[in-house]
């Protein structure tokens, strides 16, 4: 109840703010128990607040009761952060999500609840003057407790949400890919393949050229003995 409460606040600052969001993780971006995991998002979009505490909810209260705070104050400059196990020491599973909330209020992330029932001292026959007394009827019953507040949403305001996503457990192969950053691996390969190949272009373009000046050395030696053979 309370994470989709969370999210449904989410989803209304997300129409104001359609462009700020997290990118990674997702739901095929997962993440792996006590390891290094990468949390990025659109730091450049204009709407995008300057910071704010980043919390970790499930949608299981078994697995989570409330959201938990694992970044209390996050500068929204830094564009991605590392999480280390020592900040999240969660359970591998699904159903993960994390939240980005203001962090002048985070606090109140919290189950919902209502206010304290309000219980009357007397019934209504004593508010009246009425005063048993020995042989009388009982007064009747006190009245019944009733609500004073109907279920209110957190105050709390949540900038972004991700989607749902999937702690693995440790040992488990990281995603490919990380949205919003660039892929090392793919990068190292690249670099490595031109590097390669510049290498195999430029041996190739020398031994060309060392064959055409050993020929033209030759042409020139065959060259300078005919000279001297006329001259005789």
């Amino acid at each position: 109840m309370q994470l989709t409460r969370l999210l449904a606040s989410a989803a209304l600052v997300a129409s104001a703010a359609a462009e700020f969001q997290i990118l990674s993780p997702s739901s095929d971006v997962w993440w792996v128990a006590k390891s290094l995991n990468t949390l990025s998002w659109t730091c450049n979009d204009p709407s995008a607040p300057s910071n704010f505490t980043v919390l970790v909810a499930n949608t299981s209260p078994t697995v989570l009761v409330s959201p938990l705070a694992i970044i209390s104050i996050q500068y929204n400059y830094d564009c991605s952060k590392t999480i280390t196990q020592d900040q999240l020491q969660a359970a591998p599973g699904t159903g993960y999500t994390i939240l980005f909330a203001n962090p002048l209020n985070s606090s109140d992330v919290s189950p919902t609840s209502f206010l304290s029932p309000i219980f009357p001292l007397l019934s209504s026959a004593s508010a009246h003057g009425y005063r048993p007394h020995p042989g009388d009827c009982p007064p009747p019953p006190p009245l019944i407790p009733t609500k004073t507040e109907t279920d209110k949403l957190p105050r709390t305001q949540v900038y972004a949400s991700s989607q749902q996503f999937e702690i693995k457990p440790l040992g488990s192969t990281y995603p490919t890919a990380t949205p919003g950053l660039p892929s090392p691996s793919a990068s190292a390969t690249s670099s490595g393949a031109g590097a390669n190949a510049t290498q195999s272009g430029s041996g190739k373009n020398g031994a060309l050229s060392l064959s055409a000046g050993g020929a033209g050395a030759l042409l020139g030696a065959v060259g300078v003995a005919a000279v001297g053979l006329l001259g005789l």
